[in-house]
């Protein structure tokens, strides 16, 4: 009988079950290990349990769909640990990230191996489809990491460029997770499209509160993080838009935090804030147009957007 996620801690469970062990592998050196380690992290593993929930809806069980929900969760650790060694990251999680304790060789090997492990397990198992789907989702990923590059080396963004980055750097993965089911299931081409670009919208969700979050007093990170590197977000540009003249200023952040009060911040705070509120409205009724009479889905849909939102800003702004 088909398992049916009633809640989302059912849901959770079954995405706390998939198996990243890779002691099978044949290396001589410790890559398997310190691969499979970054699974014991206490990640959110987000794209997994959207795989299975719209797996769910097109009436696929989870063993079915286990093989990708692992797929999607070993090529987005791969992108992080890729991300930690161009971000220069220290940490992930409050945990020292494999670049920090090993060094770039080490951790861009680690990111390597994941995606070869999942390349294989997907030739191997999965339709021709379903490869060829998520090595685009990996070339959108690569693609919005250099344009985000490129956004930095000039510190200059409008909207339109951040939303599109977001959408391929965080959303094409989540894109992937939610139209693979539809294709499994032989779904109509335009559902599949549907299920997609659904979830690149998801991924801007992310990204918004993400950048919401930068500009949080209670995040327990410095404030203003990604402007201390020289990167705009959805905040900076939403106060650009206010407050033109603000370039300069914000140029100079980076040497001198001290050149503007966080208080400055707070009405494009307030402002981004409020679009990532109405699109997290409008993920929930696309949800609903796209899979009528599911409605114990479109609920677990709703509980996992709100928890993401209680996740990055528990305090509210």
């Amino acid at each position: 009988m088909l398992q049916t996620f009633k809640t989302g801690q059912e849901l959770l469970q079954t995405v706390r079950d998939l198996d990243f062990d890779f002691s099978r592998e044949t290396a001589l050196s410790q890559l398997p290990q310190e691969a499979a380690a970054l699974f014991d992290q206490d990640g959110k593993r987000f794209r997994p349990a959207l795989c299975f929930l719209f797996g769910q809806v097109h009436g696929l069980s989870p063993a079915e769909l286990a093989p990708y929900a692992r797929a999607v969760e070993m090529t987005h650790t791969a992108s992080l640990v890729h991300d930690d060694v161009i971000d220069e990251a220290h940490e992930r999680r409050r945990l020292p990230t494999l670049n920090h304790r090993y060094g770039n060789t080490t951790a861009v090997l680690a990111g390597d191996f994941l995606l070869a492990k999942v390349i294989g397990d997907l030739a191997l198992h999965a339709p021709a489809h379903a490869l060829i789907g998520l090595t685009d989702a990996i070339k959108e990923l690569a693609d919005g990491e250099w344009l985000q590059h490129g956004m930095k080396v000039r510190f200059s963004a409008t909207r339109a460029e951040l939303e599109t980055v977001a959408r391929k750097k965080t959303g094409a993965l989540m894109g992937w997770a939610c139209a693979t089911p539809a294709a499994l299931s032989g779904a109509a081409a335009a559902t599949i499209a549907a299920a997609y670009e659904l979830g690149c919208d998801i991924g801007l969700f992310f990204q918004i509160l993400d950048d919401v979050n930068d500009f949080n007093l209670n995040s327990g990170k410095p404030f203003a993080q990604d402007l201390r590197v020289g990167q705009l977000n959805s905040v900076t540009v939403a106060q650009l838009e206010r407050v033109p003249a603000d370039l300069a200023r914000l140029r100079a952040y980076r040497d001198d935090s001290t050149v503007m009060a966080p208080e400055e911040f707070r009405t494009a705070i307030l402002s981004v804030h409020e679009r990532a509120l109405k699109l997290e409205k409008n993920l929930m009724l696309r949800f609903g147009q796209l899979f009528p009479g599911h409605a114990t889905e479109a609920v677990v849909f709703a509980k996992m957007l709100e928890k993401v939102r209680e996740g990055f800003l528990p305090h509210g702004v």
